[in-house]
């Protein structure tokens, strides 16, 4: 390769790896922990990624299972309605999930996340 060429060569992979970071989603997150039970089940929301518009919130989380000698971990984005007390899930681990809204009825971790969510001052 000439000498000529291969300055170019290097700033177009300068260029290229800027456009890729600018374009990728922030990596920062602000992880909070929104419920337990016991000592073995957790709820964390990333403050940061709160989406909100009158009665609904949009936030990632993860669950941690610490009941077995490997702690199991499950992010979710998660849409909780505020005003009829209700959830469904967008994603599990990243795949697309297409869920029903329902009542947190039988999950306290849910119930105590969407009131955690929904309690937040956004403004």
């Amino acid at each position: 390769m000439s000498n000529f060429l291969l300055p170019l060569l290097v700033r177009l992979i300068a260029l290229a790896i800027v456009l890729v970071l600018q374009a990728s989603p922030a990596l920062a997150a602000q992880w909070e922990l929104a419920a337990s039970v016991g000592e073995e089940l957790h709820q964390y929301v990333d403050l940061e990624s709160v989406r909100a518009s009158p009665s609904l919130r949009r936030v990632a989380s993860y669950f941690t299972d610490a009941r077995s000698p490997d702690i199991q971990r499950t992010d979710y984005t998660t849409l909780y309605d505020c005003k009829r007390g209700v959830f469904k899930d967008l994603s599990e681990n990243g795949k697309r999930v297409y869920a029903k809204w329902h009542a947190p009825t039988d999950d306290p971790l849910n119930l105590a996340t969407m009131d955690y969510v929904c309690a937040l001052d956004l403004n």
